[in-house]
């Protein structure tokens, strides 16, 4: 616990070291002291670089960082960071008694994976180690899916066209029945793909989603949807697998793919990210094909078809 507050607290340093460039430029002399942030904040950033290249075995990540410094200064994204922030706090005042797990959350509702086919879990899980961002509450149990080859890779060519990519375009299926609750279809596909870069200038950073209620306290969001793919609209009921949109790129993504969780409200913000158990899942892991409910990170994972049986009549003799 103590090693997640220092972290929650650096990252919120970091952010508020923007404050202090702001103060700099604009010579706002209230503002000055929060460049020890920053500095300190570039000073971790680098490290944290490093770091995340050797994991990667040497692929430059310099273009991710920049260009998610860069998006510190986007006055919406700074706004939309300092929601979650606050969020934060609200969350954690609000489960005082501790967060869901998978051990004393039982999802309400049974739900299936959002695509048809087989799809690879490139983020996420219901444990620490897989997680999709465990600090971050709302997204804890997130998940992000992608389309890969045999290799792994999830494009052909150079991946420098979003249509390289195996699952730009592919189709979005609700995950159990509910309500549309909320859209956003605002936001621009990134075409700067194949360097890991971001799009800094986007008005949002979840791009374009949707939130569907299907229970009291439980909510799907489903992210980075292709701007004007909606099938659907606000204050519709919708069944389970039918096709809501189509994968994109829109948002803080470096590359297509789905995002989806889980969440006991409407308001990302202030919700608080829920582990769900999926239903008749087929798992590809490691060689080993088996039927699992909770899906972790480098699992290939696709719903399990299940067709009606038909009875077969008593052929009379001739």
């Amino acid at each position: 616990m103590k090693s997640w507050i220092q972290k929650f607290v650096w990252t919120n340093l970091q952010h508020l070291g923007v404050l202090g460039v702001v103060g700099l430029i604009f010579e706002i002399q209230l503002l000055h002291w929060f460049l020890l942030f920053y500095l300190f904040g570039l000073v971790k950033l680098f490290q944290s670089l490093q770091e995340a290249e050797n994991e990667a075995g040497g692929k430059s990540l310099f273009p991710f960082y920049m260009t998610f410094i860069l998006s510190q200064f986007n006055p919406i994204i700074f706004s939309q960071v300092l929601f979650q922030n606050l969020g934060q706090i609200y969350i954690l005042i609000r489960n005082y008694k501790g967060l869901p797990d998978k051990n004393n959350y039982h999802n309400k509702n049974l739900f299936h994976l959002p695509f048809k086919g087989k799809w690879m879990v490139y983020n996420g899980g219901s444990v620490k180690q897989n997680s999709h961002s465990w600090e971050i509450l709302t997204q804890r149990y997130a998940y992000d899916f992608v389309i890969a080859d045999e290799g792994g890779k999830t494009f052909k060519n150079d991946g420098k066209e979003l249509t390289d990519y195996y699952c730009f375009n592919k189709e979005i299926l609700a995950p159990a029945d509910g309500k549309v609750v909320k859209i956003n279809n605002l936001v621009r596909d990134y075409p700067g793909v194949g360097d890991l870069s971001v799009d800094w200038k986007v008005i949002d950073f979840r791009g374009n989603f949707i939130i569907i209620e299907h229970s009291t306290d439980e909510y799907s969001f489903i992210a980075h949807i292709r701007k004007n793919s909606f099938l659907v609209n606000e204050g519709d009921w919708i069944k389970k697998g039918q096709v809501i949109g189509r994968c994109g790129n829109s948002g803080h993504s470096t590359e297509p793919h789905i995002h989806y969780h889980l969440q006991n409200r409407k308001t990302m913000w202030f919700a608080t990210g829920l582990p769900v158990k999926f239903n008749n899942v087929e798992v590809e892991d490691k060689g080993l094909s088996y039927i699992s409910d909770y899906i972790e990170k480098n699992q290939r994972v696709s719903n399990i078809v299940t067709t009606p049986s038909i009875k077969q009549l008593p052929v009379e003799p001739c």
